[in-house]
C-alpha cells in the first residue's frame, strides 16, 4: 500500500508539472528519494474568489493594544516575500519569482538587482524567500538572501547566498550554504545577537507519512532551524555537532513552516512563527537542541486528515 501511494504521488506531481521525476545525483543524499509532496497540485472544487482591489488608504485598525495606522508605500510587486531596510532610505524586496527589487523614496526601480542567482519558483512555497543585512552592513555592505536553488530535474534545495551591495547591484555573490535535501519549503533568515545566521527550512505539508514525518528525522534538514557562521561555516557549539544521525547545522527541529523569524530586542531570544498545520499555527521561542513536535505533537492536524 505504501509503495502504491508513493508512486501515485510521484505520478500526480509529474503530470502537474508536465515532467517526469527522473533520478539525479542530488537525490542520492535525500533520505526518501521517491517521495514527493503535492505542492503545486490544484485541488478539485470551485476556484477561490479573487481578492478585492486594494484601496488608496490609509486605514486605521483597532487592536487589543493600540490603534494601528496602515498606509501604502508603493505598489506593483509580484509576491513580495521578504524585505530589508538599508541605511540610505532604500528598501530591498525579494519577490518570490526570483527578482530582488529596490525601492528608493517610495518608488520602485524598474530594473531588478543584478547578481541574484537563478531560483526554482513553484507554488507558494519555493523561490526567492528572504533578504537580510549583515549586522556590520555599514562596514562590509554584505546582503544575505535565502532561496531554492535548482537541483537536477525540477528539484530544488534551500540555499543561502551572500553578496556585496554597491548601491545598485550585488557583487561578489557567493553561495555560502546549500542543503542536501529536496522538497523542503519556506525559508527565513535572521542574525542573532550572537552574530550567527539562523535559517529556517520548512517541511512538506502533504503526502505520505515518510514525507510528512521528515521534521522528526535528525538526518534531514526539512522542518528544522539551522545555525551557521556569517560565512556559512559550521559553529562548533551547535547542539548536534558530533552526534550520530543528526546533521550538524541543526539548531532546533520539529517544525512545519516557519514563515516569520525575528530576534526579541529586549533579551536576544529567537522567535519563530510556525504556519502550516490546519488550526495549529504557533509562535515559538527557540531553544538550542529542542524538538517542537511537528507532526507528532501539535494543536493542529494535517490537511489530509
Amino acid at each position: 500500500v505504501a509503495v502504491a501511494l508513493i508512486a501515485a504521488v510521484s505520478i500526480v506531481a509529474g503530470q502537474q508539472s508536465g515532467q517526469t521525476q527522473t533520478p539525479n545525483p542530488a537525490q542520492k543524499k535525500y533520505p526518501y528519494p521517491v517521495v514527493r509532496d503535492l505542492r503545486g497540485v490544484v485541488p478539485p472544487g470551485p476556484k477561490p474568489l479573487p481578492s478585492p482591489p486594494l484601496g488608496a488608504g490609509p486605514w486605521t485598525f483597532q487592536t487589543t493594544e493600540a490603534k494601528i495606522r496602515v498606509s501604502v508605500v508603493t505598489r506593483g510587486f509580484s509576491h513580495p516575500y521578504g524585505f530589508a531596510f538599508l541605511p540610505d532610505n532604500v528598501i530591498l524586496i525579494a519577490e518570490r519569482a526570483g527578482a530582488l527589487r529596490v525601492v528608493r523614496n517610495g518608488a520602485i526601480d524598474p530594473n531588478p538587482v543584478a547578481g541574484v542567482p537563478k531560483v526554482i519558483y513553484r507554488g507558494t512555497e519555493a523561490g526567492l524567500m528572504d533578504v537580510v543585512l549583515h549586522p556590520a552592513f555599514e562596514k562590509n555592505h554584505w546582503v544575505y538572501f535565502s532561496y531554492h536553488k535548482p537541483i537536477g530535474d525540477n528539484l530544488a534545495s534551500n540555499a543561502v547566498g551572500r553578496g556585496t551591495w554597491d548601491g545598485k547591484a550585488l557583487t561578489d555573490v557567493k553561495e555560502i550554504f546549500l542543503s542536501d535535501d529536496v522538497d523542503t519549503e519556506v525559508s527565513r533568515i535572521a542574525f542573532g545577537r550572537d552574530g550567527m545566521l539562523y535559517l529556517t527550512i520548512g517541511g512538506p505539508g502533504t503526502g505520505p507519512a515518510p514525507s510528512l514525518n521528515r521534521p522528526q528525522h535528525g538526518n534531514d534538514y526539512a522542518g528544522k532551524l539551522l545555525r551557521m557562521n556569517d560565512d556559512g561555516s559550521l559553529p562548533k557549539d551547535n547542539p548536534f555537532v558530533g552526534k550520530k544521525d543528526y546533521k550538524p547545522f541543526i539548531f532546533a527541529m520539529g517544525f512545519r513552516n516557519q514563515l516569520g523569524l525575528t530576534i526579541n530586542p529586549s533579551n536576544g531570544d529567537t522567535w519563530a512563527a510556525e504556519q502550516g498545520p490546519n488550526g495549529g499555527d504557533e509562535v515559538n521561542v527557540i531553544r538550542a537542541g529542542k524538538n517542537y513536535g511537528w507532526p507528532f505533537a501539535s494543536y493542529g492536524r494535517d490537511y489530509m486528515g
